[in-house]
């Protein structure tokens, strides 16, 4: 069993997968694995994938669009780890993401990380608040909007799966799920 699935649905990424991918391998623990769900691509995202040889990348592929919602779920169906991240295809991982410090407890099941947003020059580097919110924060913060980037969570596999997963929703499927996971009573930090 892995410590850590890592889920990545990708959408004609074949341009931005593999350093996504890589950046990923380096970062994660050895008892971990990376989840790619191709969704409908007709792209190279194929074949960037399948050019990392590492047994911990699993390819998964739908041969027409499901939507990011439906593959993470069925991506986490398919896993069996204590933790679940999520990242993007278009996205860095940082090195230091995964690290035992950083993995959520039982009391906080839910855990997101700070974030830099970068463009396509370096002075369009942008660094998210540097604050932690505390469970009862981001709780009120989610009634007015999404303050958790969806690439930086990690959970409780069980905290996710009780409250259902995400959504097939085509849009937002990861703020529905922050709403429904708060409303619950899942703390989430």
């Amino acid at each position: 069993m892995p410590l850590i699935s890592v889920l990545m649905p990708a959408k004609d990424a074949g341009e931005t997968i593999l350093p996504a991918v890589r950046s990923v391998l380096r970062a994660m623990p050895k008892d971990s694995e990376l989840l790619v769900w191709d969704d409908g691509s007709t792209d190279s995202t194929k074949s960037a994938v399948g050019s990392v040889a590492d047994p911990r990348v699993r390819y998964h592929h739908s041969a027409s669009s499901v939507g990011s919602g439906v593959a993470r779920s069925t991506l986490i169906d398919a896993s069996d780890s204590e933790y679940v991240a999520c990242m993007d295809a278009d996205d860095i991982c940082l090195p230091w993401r995964f690290h035992p410090a950083n993995l959520p407890t039982d009391e906080v099941p839910i855990q997101f990380a700070p974030m830099v947003r970068f463009g396509r020059s370096p002075k369009d580097l942008r660094f998210t608040r540097p604050q932690v919110l505390s469970p009862s924060e981001v709780s009120m913060a989610l009634l007015m909007h999404n303050p958790l980037a969806q690439p930086t969570m990690i959970a409780r596999r069980t905290a996710l799966t009780e409250i259902g997963g995400y959504s097939a929703a085509r849009l937002g499927q990861d703020y529905e799920l922050w709403l429904r996971a708060a409303a619950s009573g899942v703390r989430m930090e």
